[in-house]
Parts: structure tokens; sequence; C-alpha cells
């Protein structure tokens, strides 16, 4: 082939010897240049960088395997017609081979390898490529001749025009003479006065109603309250109008034919002079756009300025702009309010702190006191059995009434007071959970059992229902009893004679939840007392507090226990028809639950914890809260997916064995996720097979010490911010998987976000130093996402870059401006090679904290 266009193969194995096998054997048969590749991502990057005519792609690969490397080559117009032969195992069954045809292969050569076939197959190909080339040549010399025959063609037609001009000329200027000579016969003098005399009428009425036109303009102009001034060109005042000229404290005149940057634009409000280049009046005369302004002053002819608002449109007269109009006014008194609005605001947050500090304080004391008046009152109850004891004993029976008044008194305060030291637990964040897994038939008799006295006390009937698929459920068991008994109690109270039902179901539109149903036909409750329950310490009604009794503590202890547990409580009441008190629990309660709202408000890294041992769990958090890190923890695969995405940590430490899903498939799931694949993964074990660890970043063998976990973590800078993070945030998988296979090979990290929400939520967790940011996606687009982001302090330095194939228009792009973006990238103003380049480029050559330098690309 060395008469003809050089052929270029490219060989893509992960395997060092196949490439170097493969390599030899089509260098000994076949004249080409021939290109290596280890992985499917180099394979990528030679494809975009070389022409290839042939690719010999193995299946089974890491991190990017045949299929998916196929199908990224096939998705680009430019490659589609590339062959692509497969290297598989022999065995593998029709269906896999299949797949590979699906994707685009071409064919299919088994391993080991046979030369023979190789070659042949490889000629086959360039049989066919040749041919390809050579039909690709004849058909260029047809469109050659045939471009030469238009060419002459096209000469003919020119010739025939410029001949038929001649002649469309010779017969204007027969027609001219002509019309000369009829001109000259048939001239009258008096035909010529009446056409005189028509053309001055019509002259004079046009005059008149320019005249009355510029007269309405000008009383438009005049009554205008907005200040409204003209420029041309040279940008010079050719039209003010009172309003502008008062608020200016300029007379018309002494405005028109200055320039209006010079005497009222010329700096800003701290004396700091406002270049001509910046200048958005200015730009609207060189560049046609409009620009809105309300962070500006103007200057007044004392020296004075004043906050304003403006509009610049420019005057554009067949496609030419001939000038451009101003029109501003005064928000000086607008700006005021701000400011006044803004310290009310600031106040109100200053005092939201102070309230929150003071319930805080509250809530502590309340648990302390609390805590301190049960001492004296257990041994008030404990005296007073004694004492009702001696009496029965001695028989002093007059005294053993009052005795038993004084321990029933004393009972009941002691069940306020705890009620009050629950409440101050759970509102000063000591309330713990206390996990196990209990039988629910089985507590639900005991509750039954508990309550049934009081039941029959007010004359009422109580039934239990719980369906047979639900047996066991893991949570805490006291909590668990207290909220069931505290609703029944609420129940027997405000009920006499009446029905009681407790009802327990499987919530089958949501996974694992338990669903509880407390209903009576008692008094019910108006829409007015709903509003007011589960509030501490107080009742539907105060007549219901005379009446009935009670703080009003139990319904707002009962809330903040399901809500501890992770699940949440309802009412459906009708006044005189009774009421329906609606749980839903999770079936495995998981310690996570009360603290994540915590762990995504700390700025230390995040580490979760997938572990079905409680005691592994507790001792891996007490290590790592040692070292600085916040912990969440799961007790099973489902949770610590679920808990992965939620708060993306910075690493996971995950138990091979555990029920359900085990580790393996759990580590599968992660790096199937692009969102989740880069998270460090380090699998623990109580055996020593790190041979089956290849897609995890460490194994450990349990028990797993503190020395072990520092070096580890130390190993692999998790959560150390020395290293800088690029945080892309795109909803497009392919496009976000392509950027960050790039931001990586430059040697940054990388979290990716699928929406401008997600990206919120974990900004503090990550700090990244740059953002790619597009701007259409859903949930959070990204012009709100720049709105949010420059509502903090801490983040209004970020430099982001926009990405985005979407034409903006001059107000988003001076909505961008405003929010300080780094850089506009158009994606429709490249080829898809280029703008990879070109993204590449950026990402390396970017320093952090350098200077904010907008441009639109």
């Amino acid at each position: 082939m060395s008469d003809k266009e050089p052929l270029n193969i490219l060989i893509v194995d992960d395997n060092k010897n196949n490439l170097f096998t493969l390599h030899t054997l089509i260098k000994e048969h076949i004249e080409a240049e021939i290109f290596e590749a280890d992985s499917g991502i180099d394979a990528l990057q030679i494809i975009l960088q070389e022409q290839i005519d042939l690719i010999i792609l193995d299946v089974q690969m890491p991190e990017m395997d045949g299929f998916e490397t196929a199908k990224l080559i096939r998705s680009r117009k430019r490659n589609r017609h590339i062959p692509i032969v497969f290297l598989t195992a022999a065995y593998k069954s029709e269906d896999f081979k299949q797949k590979g045809f699906a994707v685009g292969a071409a064919d299919y050569l088994t391993k080991p390898i046979d030369t023979a076939q190789l070659i042949t197959r490889i000629k086959s190909y360039i049989r066919f490529i040749e041919q390809e080339r050579q039909h690709n040549k004849e058909l260029g010399q047809k469109v050659k001749e045939r471009t030469a025959e238009f060419f002459e063609a096209n000469e003919k037609l020119k010739q025939e025009i410029t001949e038929r001009k001649q002649i469309e000329q010779e017969l204007q200027q027969a027609h001219d003479e002509l019309e000369q000579r009829v001109q000259e016969r048939t001239a009258e003098l008096s035909i010529i006065n009446q056409q005189l005399t028509l053309e001055i009428n019509e002259r004079k009425q046009v005059e008149k109603a320019l005249e009355h036109l510029s007269h309405q303009t000008k009383q438009i102009l005049e009554s205008a309250g907005e200040g409204i001034f003209g420029l041309n060109l040279d940008e010079e005042t050719i039209l003010v109008n009172p309003a502008a000229a008062k608020m200016l404290g300029f007379g018309v005149e002494e405005l028109i034919g200055r320039k209006q940057h010079e005497i009222i634009h010329h700096s800003q409000k701290n004396n700091i002079p406002y270049p001509t280049e910046d200048c958005p009046i200015i730009k609207a005369l060189t560049n046609g756009n409009s620009y809105h302004r309300d962070d500006e002053v103007f200057w007044r002819k004392d020296g004075t300025y004043f906050a304003v608002e403006y509009m610049t449109t420019p005057i554009i007269e067949n496609d030419i702009i001939t000038g451009a109009v101003v029109t501003f006014r005064d928000i000086t008194e607008r700006k005021q309010y701000e400011a006044v609005l803004q310290d009310a605001k600031n106040t109100a947050e200053n005092a939201r702190a102070v309230a929150e500090a003071a319930n805080l304080s509250k809530s502590q004391f309340l648990a302390n006191m609390s805590h301190e008046l049960r001492t004296p009152l257990n041994a008030i109850i404990g005296y007073s059995e004694m004492l009702k004891e001696e009496a029965e004993d001695i028989g002093q029976d007059d005294f053993i009434p009052d005795l038993q008044r004084v321990h029933s008194a004393g009972k009941h305060l002691l069940g306020l007071i705890n009620d009050v030291l629950d409440l101050s637990k759970i509102e000063a964040g000591k309330m713990d959970l206390h996990l196990e897994t209990f039988d629910l038939t089985t507590v639900l008799s005991e509750i039954q059992s508990t309550i049934q006295p009081l039941v029959e006390k007010r004359g009422n009937t109580l039934t239990v229902k719980c369906e047979s698929n639900i047996d066991q459920i893991h949570a805490d068991i006291t909590k668990f009893r207290q909220i069931i008994l505290n609703l029944l109690s609420n129940a027997t109270k405000f009920t006499e004679q009446g029905l009681i039902t407790v009802d327990v179901s499987y919530q089958t539109d949501t996974d694992d939840l338990v669903r509880i149903c407390v209903t009576d036909d008692g008094i019910g409750m108006t829409p007015e007392q709903q509003n007011k329950l589960f509030q501490p310490f107080t009742q539907a009604d105060s007549s219901t507090t005379r009446k009935y009794g009670g703080t009003g503590l139990g319904l707002t202890i009962t809330k903040k226990f399901v809500e501890l547990m992770g699940g949440n409580i309802s009412l459906v009441s009708e006044f005189g028809h009774g009421s329906m008190f609606i749980i839903t629990l999770p079936i495995v309660v998981n310690e996570l639950v009360i603290k994540t709202e915590e762990l995504l408000q700390k700025e230390d890294g995040i580490v979760l914890v997938i572990d079905d041992d409680s005691v592994v769990r507790g001792l891996l958090k007490t290590y790592l809260t040692q070292l600085g890190y916040s912990v969440a923890a799961a007790a099973d695969g489902k949770e610590g997916l679920r808990l992965a995405k939620k708060l993306r940590p910075d690493a996971i430490l995950l138990d091979i064995k555990m029920p359900g899903i085990d580790g393996w498939n759990v580590l599968s799931t992660l790096r199937s996720n692009p969102l989740l694949t880069d998270i460090p993964v380090i699998m623990t074990s109580v055996e020593n097979n790190h041979g089956s660890a290849h897609e995890a970043t460490d194994y450990l063998v349990k028990p797993v010490g503190y020395d072990q976990l520092t070096g580890v973590f130390k190993k692999y800078n998790i959560g150390d911010n020395s290293q800088n993070l690029i945080m892309v945030i795109e909803d497009d998988l392919v496009i976000g998987e392509v950027i960050s296979s790039m931001i990586k090979t430059a040697g940054w990290r990388v979290f990716r976000a699928e929406n401008g929400e997600v990206a919120l939520e974990h900004l503090d967790n990550k700090k990244p130093v740059l953002i790619l940011l597009d701007l259409i996606m859903p949930v959070m687009n990204g012009f709100d996402f720049l709105t949010n982001l420059r509502k903090k302090e801490k983040w209004s330095s970020i430099p982001v870059v926009i990405l985005t194939s979407t034409h903006l228009s001059p107000e988003e792009q001076a909505k961008l401006q405003n929010n300080n973006v780094e850089t506009i990238l158009q994606k429709e103003t490249y080829n898809h090679n280029d703008l990879l380049e070109h993204i590449h480029k950026l990402i390396t050559d970017f320093k952090p904290n350098s200077e904010i330098n907008y441009q639109l690309i």
C-alpha cells in the first residue's frame, strides 16, 4: 500500500501482552500505522486526535468495557463509519455477541487469537476501505467535472445577462428619447401650472402634519415623569426632557451637545472614576444591546449624586445603529426603604437567634430542674408506701386513705415531671434512641393489658387488629409503647361508652413502613382545635383542661418520638364524631434518622459506615469522630445506598457480609452510578481476601483498629482539602461523564451534581474551587443556582464557568455577568472535539482564586 493512502488501525486491550501480540502480527502481514490503547478512555482520546480506519476492541476491560466504549464511539457522527471488530473469549454466548452487534460491531474475533483468521479479516476490511476510498475519489472526480460544467454554464449565463442588460439599456434609452419627444410635443403651460399648484398644496399639508407630530412628541417628552435623553453616535446629547434636566439640576440647553458620561455618569458613588469602556450607555451605541441598571448613580450639577435606575435602548434604522435613548428615575427612596427592610430582616434574624438560644436554655433548665425534682418525689412516693404498709401492720386504718392520696398525688406529679423531662430532653437534643428488634403482636398485647382498666373505667371497648404479614419491627420499644399508650389514654379520656380501635397494617404504597391507626368515636375536634394540636403545654380547648385535666404534653411528646424514629403523625377528626390518629414508622428504624440534618450542616468531611453489626458501627463511629469526621451509619445495604445518594460522603466503610444486599452488590451499584462512582469505598471483612476487592479503594480486615483507620484515611487524603476540587453541575450523564473524565485526567478532584438543588446542598461540605455549570436543568436551573450561590457571602467568590447550548439574550448575558461568572462557553459555537479541547485547556490552565475575567466564547 506504499502508493496508497496509509491505513490507521487502533487496537484496544487492557492486557499489554495482547496489545504486543496484535501489534506484531499486524505489522508482519500488513502495512499500516498502528495505535495502541489499554482502556476505553485512552481509545476515545486517540480517536479525537487521529483519523482511525479500523478498530480492534477488547470486550472485557475495567472501568469502561468494550460495549460502553463502542457506544460512545458510535455516538459521534464522525466515527460511525469506522468498522469495530470485538475481541472476546470463544465461549461467550450468542446473546453476548448480539449485544456487541447492537452497539455497532462489524465482527467478532475470539481469543486465543488465530493469526490466519486475524490477518484475513483485517485484509477484508482493508479491501472495503480501499474500495470506499476509490469510490470517494471517483465521486470527487465526478463532482469536479460537474463543477466545471456548471462553471462553464454559469459563464455563458453571465454573458447572456450582460447582453440582456445592454439590450435593456438601449431600449430604455429609446424609451427616454421617445418620452422626451412626447413631453416636448404635449407640454402646455396650463398643465404645468396645475401640477406646480398641486405640489405646493401637498407640501404644505405634509409640513403641517410634521409640525403637529413634533408638537405631540414635545408634549409627551415634557409631561413624562421619568428622565429621558437621547444620544448620537458621538455620545453627544441631542434631546433632553424637562424631568431629566430637573433631576440632574441642569438647564435643558446646558445638556444639549455635551457627552453625558462626562457630566452625569463619570464616577461611581465612592468617587472612583467609571471607565467609559464599562459604561452600558456607551456600549449600547456600539453593540446594539439594551442594558438595565439599578445599582449605579447619576451626578447632579452641584456635585451631589442620587441612586438611579436606568434603561438604555439603541436606536436602529435599517439594521444600522443611529443613536440611543436613556430613560431613568431617581430611586433614592426605594434604596432607603430596601436598606430599612434589610435592617429589619437582620434584626429579626438576630431576634430569632436570641430566641433559639433562650429556648435552648429553657429546655436545658427544664431538663435539669425536672431531674432534680424527681429525687424528692421518689422519696415522697417511697415513704408514703412504707407508711401505708406500717399503718396496715399496726392497724391504723384511719391513716391509710390519706397516705393513699399522698402516694397517688406523688405518682401523678412524677408523671407530669417525666413528661416535662422528656420534652426538654428532645428540645435540648439529648434524647437518644435505644433500638432493638421486638415482636409487634406481643408488645401490642402488653399495651392492651396495661390500658384496659382505664378503658373499662370509662365504659369503653378496645379492639386491637394487626395484619399477619407484620411480625417484627426494629425500633425503640420504650418509646413505641409510650406513643401507643399516650394515644390510647387520650382516646379513653375523651370517649365515654364508645369504641376505641388500634389498627396496624403494612404500608403498601411505600417500602418498609408500618401504619398504625388509633381511632375513637369520642367528642372529636373542631378545625380550630386541631390547629392547636401538638403544641407543648397547650390543649385543644381550655375547657377540656378544666374538665379532663392534663398538661397538654402527651401529644407533643408523641409527635417528637414518632419523628425521632423517622416517622410522621397526622390527624383526621370531626367535632362530635371522634378522631383518628395515623402514625407511619419505618419497620427498621435507623440510628441516622435523627442526625441527617446535622451532618449536612457540618463543614468537616462525611464518612458513611454500612455494617449490620451495631457494635462495629458504634466502634467505627467513635474512631471516625475522634479523627474529626461527621459519621452517618446504615445497618443494611439498601439504607446505605439511600444515604450515599443523599449525603454524597467523602468515603464509605462497607462491610461485605450483610443480609439482603451484601457488600459486593452495594459496591457494584455505587460504581455503576456516575454520581457516586468516585467516592472512595473501603471494604471491611473478617476474611483476608484482598484479591476480590479490585473495584474497592482499599480492604481492611476486621477487627479494624484506630491506627489502621488513621493510616488508610491519610493514604487517600479523605476529607483533605489540599487537593483542589471542581464541581460539575450537569443533568446530561454522558456529557457529565466526559467532562469529569477530563477533569480527573488533568489532576483535579471532581464532584458531580445532577441539578442546582443538589449542588447547593453539598457546597459547604465539598468546598469547590471552581464550578462548571449547565443552565438548563430540572428541579433547579443554572440561573436560580447562581442567584442562591451569590446570596451567601462565603460562596460569593467561587468562580463559575457556564457551559450551555442555549442562545442567551442580552438580558441573560447581563444577568450572568452581574453574578461574576468566569467564562460562558456556547456549545453550538464549537464542534464536539474543539469544545472538549477548550474545556480541557480551561481546566488545565485554571489557577484558584484568580481574578474574575468575564468573557463570552
